[in-house]
């Protein structure tokens, strides 16, 4: 999978430099994946989260592997659900993949009235409720991968102002057929 997350963010970049639309960005984190039906933020998983929040929010995996990662040379954890692999290398997320509708992706984004507003997407979904909610994202769209900008955002303690981290990670919708087909981020 760190593969394909790498041949994503080139596309990412490619797909930015051809259209000049510049997608919507998205704290990293302010991303939570929870189980479909599950309502409480509590129990949802953050990408910045261990492999054992992911398992507190998620339930016990239906595998834990390791594999071989050839381009980076590393081994790496995964944990494969129903519908959903994610990837650790030394208790650090560096990728994830949704495949089905078992699985809710939370996003919230802030608005300039100091609201936040909170979305939530899963495979299945029509592609115009992703072109309503993130109209930039969707407009640079290529090959039916709409990416999202990610960034991190530091308070200094002393004066209070968050200074903003533009990421090198990948964040993506597919969509095929009008439709949303996977989720997926990777560093």
């Amino acid at each position: 999978m760190v593969c394909l997350v790498v041949w994503l963010y080139a596309l990412c970049l490619s797909s930015f430099a051809q259209t000049g639309i510049t997608p919507n960005a998205l704290q990293l984190d302010q991303i939570a994946i929870l189980k479909t039906g599950e309502k409480n933020s509590e129990s949802a998983f953050n990408p910045l989260g261990t492999p054992s929040g992911l398992i507190k929010a998620l339930g016990k995996p239906l595998s834990i592997t390791k594999e071989y990662a050839e381009i980076d040379d590393i081994y790496l954890i995964v944990y494969k659900y129903n519908g959903a692999e994610f990837d650790f290398n030394r208790n650090s997320l560096v990728g994830f993949h949704i495949t089905n509708g078992n699985f809710i992706v939370r996003t919230q984004t802030p608005r300039l009235t100091n609201k936040t507003d909170t979305f939530n997407f899963r495979v299945g979904d029509p592609a115009s409720r992703v072109q309503k909610i993130y109209p930039q994202s969707f407009k640079a769209n290529r090959d039916g991968r709409i990416f999202f900008r990610l960034y991190s955002l530091t308070k200094n303690p002393n004066t209070n102002i968050s200074t903003r981290t533009n990421l090198d990670a990948s964040f993506l919708f597919v969509i095929e057929d009008g439709v949303l087909t996977g989720i997926i981020f990777g560093e």
